[in-house]
């Protein structure tokens, strides 16, 4: 049952993307959290290297199928996501990591930045709420209201914030 995870190890250390993205492509099913989580952060950081940009997409893709909210913004927070983010829990990462960006230019005094780096979030959560996969997370769409709504006030559009967070609110059960 070891032996994948040592495949990938092996071909990761010897700096083999291809070889290691074949192991995982083999067999998805037995690939775990562990497997594609070293594969990321090894991928990640080569990033200069086509083929462990290839790799990175295939296992933060198969993370994402998986659902796994925390190993993902984990990844994104250390290491930054692949270019190529489809889905909704890539997207809603993607959100989350741009305000947290702009929550740090804004501590530094940047506000024009910060709004910037706002507008780019929530145009990544209107692309989240596009994606076919959406409705398979309810609790984390509740919460991409909240953040869309924080967005919007941030930005200045007052009545939009209002919005989202009344939807937000009634998507909760309240008033």
């Amino acid at each position: 049952t070891w032996l994948p995870f040592w495949r990938i190890a092996l071909a990761l250390d010897l700096r083999d993307f291809r070889t290691a993205a074949r192991v995982l492509s083999e067999s998805p099913d037995d690939a775990t959290s562990e497997m594609l989580r070293l594969a990321s952060v090894v991928a990640l950081q080569a990033s200069d290297d086509p083929e462990a940009a290839a790799l990175s997409r295939m296992a933060v893709d198969m993370l994402a199928s998986r659902g796994d909210f925390r190993l993902i913004s984990e990844l994104s927070e250390r290491f930054g996501l692949p270019d190529v983010k489809e889905g909704f829990l890539l997207r809603f990462v993607g959100a989350w990591q741009l305000m947290r960006d702009a929550e740090v230019r804004s501590a530094e005094g940047d506000e024009g930045g910060a709004r910037q780096l706002n507008r780019k979030a929530l145009a990544e959560m209107i692309a989240a709420e596009r994606q076919p996969d959406a409705t398979a997370f309810p609790e984390l769409r509740l919460e991409l209201l909240r953040m869309r709504g924080l967005c919007h006030r941030l930005i200045g559009d007052h009545l939009a914030a209002g919005e989202d967070y009344l939807a937000a609110s009634e998507a909760a059960g309240g008033r």
